[in-house]
């Protein structure tokens, strides 16, 4: 995620949804993110008392729930939030090459080793409440809601764009935001089939997919195919 004081922005950077892309355009107007043995003991400490945006230190990955609770209500509601989101069945298969690839190597093998049913399987019976490291957080991968929406249901950014139209919704962004250019380039490209429609997909895997992202389709209206 980064934050800008210098465009009042903070985005929330869901896994597989083309934010490093995204992030690399939006990286020279953000805050600097420099990590320092002080700004990792502050982030290692329990959530309490508001952090400094320009000395905070936040993961690639963090939730909105948690950088609001590190910044406090009143200064994370002060900036515009905004994420991107993708069809479930895409995000599904985008993570799972990924992962075949992955630097961790105990997770490559594992997924190297199982099938596109198996690893929604896998990810969907993962307990997200008892993995704690980065990795383990990135691998058994919750759903999208999580990563914009509070516990109790609320949602906390103020624009969510779409994977799907992500140039056209860029374009508005950087109207909001006042920044000249949001033409992204592609990193990270995959070299599987990137033209996945679910009705490529066995029913299983359809089922698999509905259930681990029940609230995705809800909250963002994709269409269960």
């Amino acid at each position: 995620m980064l934050i800008s004081n210098q465009k009042n922005f903070i985005f929330i950077h869901i896994p597989k949804t083309a934010g490093t892309s995204i992030a690399k355009k939006l990286r020279p107007y953000a805050n600097p993110r420099t990590m320092t043995p002080w700004r990792a003991i502050r982030r290692a400490l329990p959530i309490g008392g508001a952090v400094n945006p320009q000395r905070a230190w936040f993961e690639m990955h963090d939730t909105a729930e948690f950088v609001r609770k590190k910044l406090s209500a009143e200064v994370y509601d002060h900036y515009f939030r905004f994420a991107f989101v993708r069809s479930p069945y895409t995000h599904a298969y985008s993570h799972y090459h990924f992962l075949k690839t992955y630097a961790y190597k105990k997770y490559a093998n594992i997924v190297n080793q199982q099938t596109f049913e198996a690893y929604l399987e896998w990810r969907l019976k993962s307990n997200q409440k008892a993995f704690r490291t980065r990795v383990q957080r990135f691998a058994l991968l919750a759903d999208q809601t999580s990563f914009i929406y509070d516990q109790q249901g609320e949602c906390l950014v103020n624009y969510i764009g779409r994977f799907e139209h992500i140039q056209q919704d860029c374009e508005q962004l950087a109207q909001q935001l006042d920044i000249p250019d949001l033409k992204l380039e592609h990193h990270r490209k995959g070299t599987y089939k990137r033209s996945l429609t679910p009705s490529e997909l066995s029913q299983a895997e359809r089922d698999l997919i509905h259930e681990l992202y029940k609230r995705d389709f809800e909250n963002f209206q994709y269409p269960k195919q």
